[in-house]
């Protein structure tokens, strides 16, 4: 898989693409079969893979028109240049259409009746070629006009007909050529999977990258799917049929591709519980005995600021005596009278209740004399 750049041409890429394909694949006497849509070229694709082991089938569209060879030039004594083109063939017009070269038919219990029909000897006008702005002649890539006509479609009324071009060695086995076409629809259907089921095109990525890393991943996943088929049940909807187990189609394995998951497992851990740690086990701690578990500071213990790393923790800030101040004033007016008493003297107190938890529930305090503007005595 590739992507293909703006300004390179489709047709050259795909020929480089089936020039690495036919190097990996082991020699064999019949030549690889290569289908393609419509959107590429059949006249570039046959000229560039001349003289390569290998047969393309490309779609063509509804309004095409190719041209069959002349017939042999008549001399004239007024000379000129002989035709280079001969009958016109318009796919779009079956009154101009000769005699088919093959014919085959065939009952498919799918299509009905298939009939197919094909010209040999054909070739198209070409626009982009490589004598193009020169004097050269255009060159002639002759191949074969494919026409396959069926009697239904699944879930279609209409009676469609299909256009190919065929180009290689040997001569065109008919029965081979439409049903090869026919089996390039199970790839229009993974498409289609991969961006409805798997999200292949729903995120919206910046760069080129990003999206190749994610149809990578996307076919990691469908592989995932085919591996897992021989494993899981059918869960088919009401309306749709059964199918046997080896033909379950990726999307049916996906619905039941959640029961598989547990007896697989995950090589990825547990996840940890959510909420507040419940703390470390017994006996974990720095110079704890084992089966104990680290004990409370005591209440008469100095309280420490928890201090960076590498620096000795520091006590905290005393309570400000202007606070005790107020807390004595609260308890019954005694800070008014320390404020009255003067400056630079420490006056012992009995103050019941101010210090409640204590056994005595009578607490020696050693105040220091502040005056109401605030300021502290020596």
């Amino acid at each position: 898989m590739r992507r293909v750049h703006p300004a390179e041409n489709p047709n050259a890429v795909a020929v480089e693409q089936v020039g690495a394909l036919l190097g990996r694949l082991p020699p064999s006497d019949r030549a690889p079969l290569l289908v393609f849509d419509v959107g590429y070229d059949s006249a570039q694709l046959t000229q560039a893979l001349d003289g390569a082991r290998a047969a393309i089938l490309v779609r063509l569209r509804a309004d095409r028109c190719f041209d069959a060879d002349p017939p042999p030039a008549v001399p004239s004594p007024k000379g000129g240049r002989p035709r280079r083109h001969g009958a016109k063939f318009d796919c779009a017009s079956p009154e101009t259409w000769p005699a088919p070269a093959a014919e085959h038919a065939v009952e498919d219990e799918q299509y009905g009746r298939v009939r197919v029909r094909a010209w040999a000897g054909l070739h198209p006008k070409q626009q982009a070629h490589p004598n193009r702005g020169t004097r050269k002649p255009r060159p002639l890539v002759r191949g074969t006009v494919v026409l396959v006509e069926v009697d239904r479609l699944p879930a279609r009324p209409s009676k469609p007909r299909v256009l190919l071009a065929q180009a290689g060695p040997g001569a065109p086995d008919l029965d081979v050529l439409w049903r090869a076409y026919v089996r390039r629809f199970d790839l229009e259907h993974t498409l289609r999977f991969a961006k409805q089921g798997l999200g292949w095109t729903t995120p919206r990525v910046r760069h080129p990258e990003q999206a190749d890393r994610w149809t990578w991943l996307v076919l990691v996943a469908d592989t995932q799917l085919r591996l897992a088929r021989p494993w899981v049940a059918d869960r088919r909807l009401p309306w749709e049929r059964p199918l046997d187990p080896a033909k379950l189609t990726p999307s049916r394995v996906r619905r039941a591709l959640s029961a598989l998951l547990p007896v697989v497992g995950t090589p990825a851990k547990a996840p940890k519980p959510c909420g507040r740690s419940r703390g470390g086990p017994e006996g974990t701690g720095p110079g704890v005995p084992p089966g104990t578990r680290p004990s409370r500071k005591p209440l008469d213990a100095p309280a420490t600021l928890p201090a960076p790393h590498g620096l000795p923790a520091s006590p905290r800030r005393p309570r400000s005596p202007l606070r005790l101040n107020h807390k004595l004033s609260a308890a019954g007016g005694l800070g008014e009278d320390l404020a009255a008493a003067g400056h630079g003297e420490s006056v012992p107190l009995q103050v019941e209740g101010l210090f409640p938890g204590r056994d005595a529930g009578v607490a020696d305090v050693h105040a220091p004399i502040v005056s109401k503007q605030g300021s502290e005595g020596k």
